[in-house]
């Protein structure tokens, strides 16, 4: 490789990377202001890759119904058993002002969740 060609290279990651921190650091932030509290249910439970498992969630604002996600442990299991507590029900805080940015509460299960949370 050129060395014209490495130091694009470098450039464009670096680029990338800035742009993914700025994201995760708003994201940050905003989570930090969630001021709502919803009754949401855990619907799925799937593979992304290899090691990276999500859960799907929904949760309802004044009738609305809204969709979240988050990264979890493959090994994440409610205590009766259930992979990824498909089906159970846990707290989701979202922002009043945009009830579509949320984060589900996973309460004891936290340990599972494998996004970093600041807060």
């Amino acid at each position: 490789m050129k060395k014209k060609e490495k130091i694009a290279l470098i450039t464009v990651l670096v680029i990338l990377f800035s742009i993914a921190t700025f994201n995760y650091f708003r994201n940050q932030k905003l989570y930090s202001k969630l001021d709502g509290v919803s009754n949401g249910k855990i619907t799925n439970f799937y593979s992304v890759a290899m090691s990276l498992f999500k859960i799907e969630h929904n949760y309802t604002v004044e009738g609305v119904l809204y969709k979240g996600e988050l990264s979890v442990d493959p090994d994440f299991k409610c205590d009766d058993g259930t992979e990824g507590c498909v089906g159970k029900l846990f707290d989701v805080k979202y922002l009043k002002s945009d009830p579509s940015i949320s984060r589900i509460q996973l309460g004891k299960y936290k340990k599972y969740q494998t996004e970093v949370d600041l807060r």
